[in-house]
């Protein structure tokens, strides 16, 4: 029989997971790898049952009215019942029960799971303690954080990019802004088989940008807000929130008012893009990168506003920057999470952290 495999990107911004199996028609475990687009700007649902209190994460999530507004009625439609992924991700004291609503939310548990982390100072040992319980309350067997860098430069083992030792300068969207990070690729000797296995020496750095996903969530809020004219409509449910400030098409929604009327919003598609370009102290730590092998930039964003972002990118290095697909990380994932089941290295760690060791 063989061994369940998922790589997690749980982030917030744009959650994804990549698997080794699937279920068919008669509910029968079929190996062949999938990925699963999970929700954007995803939230956490709480549900009162005669249990007590439940959550619920991904589509689920997604698709409830719980937290949406008072048009849906007290009991439901407050803003208690409804909580941001990325709230919880930067609390001081992270939810573990939120955590696995998030996690079963859009994977059902695996053999061996590899799970994303911020690679920067910002990622606390709160959270990271969190999710390790979380993924091991929700019934994953055997389960690893691994720093998003790492899994970063895997896809470009993954993709054939890099195929010979190397040195990779990344780039990575985030919250507030960019992390940077360098990693090397080592040659590596795993029984007779030489493999590249990524070795990282020191904590990421965060860069903060008015680009960074917050930023952008707020002027996509502040751009809806504008087009309201219903003072008991809470923009803060529209879906085109996340579609906006990710550079995706825009589309009419119909929200409920919290006077039970329902209101269709039509958004421009023209979004507001913010000064993309970085502080002098901001170009010299990103020139630090330039004497990497590769230079790779990760992004959720699409369209013209990723364009943008990685022209600016490229025009401080002066030379191209690799642009990965915004299910690499997950993929890259689930190729560690394949090492890990044949005891292979995932990569090479000299700093202390108890949760990803």
């Amino acid at each position: 029989m063989g061994r369940k495999l998922s790589g997690i990107d749980l982030n917030g911004v744009q959650d994804y997971v990549a698997r080794n199996w699937l279920k068919d028609a008669s509910g029968e475990d079929q190996f062949e790898d999938q990925t699963n687009l999970g929700s954007s700007r995803s939230c956490i649902v709480s549900l009162k049952t005669s249990l007590g209190i439940e959550y619920l994460g991904g589509v689920q999530a997604d698709l409830a009215p719980h937290g949406r507004g008072e048009g849906y009625g007290a009991a439901i439609g407050g803003p208690e019942h409804r909580i941001l992924l990325g709230e919880i991700i930067q609390s001081a004291e992270p939810s573990i029960e939120k955590l696995r609503a998030a996690l079963l939310g859009i994977t059902p548990p695996s053999d061996y799971a590899i799970c994303s982390i911020p690679d920067s100072d910002k990622t606390t040992e709160a959270y990271q303690d969190a999710l390790v319980m979380a993924l091991r309350k929700a019934q994953f067997k055997n389960q690893l954080l691994v720093w998003r860098s790492v899994l970063v430069s895997l896809a470009l083992v993954e993709n054939d990019v890099a195929q010979i030792p190397s040195s990779v300068g990344i780039v990575s969207h985030s919250n507030n802004g960019f992390d940077l990070q360098t990693i090397d690729l080592k040659s590596y000797n795993h029984q007779g088989t030489r493999i590249l296995v990524p070795e990282r020496k020191k904590i990421g750095v965060s860069c903060e940008h008015a680009a960074g996903y917050d930023r952008l969530f707020n002027i996509a809020l502040e751009q809806l807000n504008e087009i309201n004219s219903d003072r008991f409509l809470d923009i803060k449910q529209s879906k085109n929130i996340a579609a906006l400030g990710l550079g995706r098409n825009v589309k009419s929604e119909l929200l409920r008012s919290n006077n039970g009327l329902w209101r269709e919003l039509t958004p421009s598609p023209d979004f507001e893009i913010p000064e993309l370009d970085f502080s002098e102290d901001h170009r010299q730590l990103l020139v630090q990168l330039n004497e990497c092998d590769f230079l790779v930039f990760e992004t959720f964003t699409e369209g013209r506003l990723r364009s943008r972002i990685h022209a600016t990118i490229e025009n401080v290095f002066g030379r191209d920057v690799e642009l990965l697909s915004d299910d690499a990380v997950a993929k890259a994932a689930l190729l560690a999470a394949d090492r890990y089941a044949k005891n292979i290295p995932i990569y090479f760690d000299y700093l202390p952290q108890i949760s990803t060791i």
